[in-house]
């Protein structure tokens, strides 16, 4: 359990860059409003 698996890694940074896309584009969008 305490090894770290490259899935795991992997799944990690696709969250983060999904919360970050997320965000820019919440950015975005409201920018435009504007």
């Amino acid at each position: 359990m305490k090894r770290k698996t490259p899935q795991n890694t992997k799944n990690r940074l696709m969250n983060i860059m999904g919360t970050l896309h997320f965000q820019s584009e919440q950015f975005i969008s409201g920018f435009k409003i504007f």
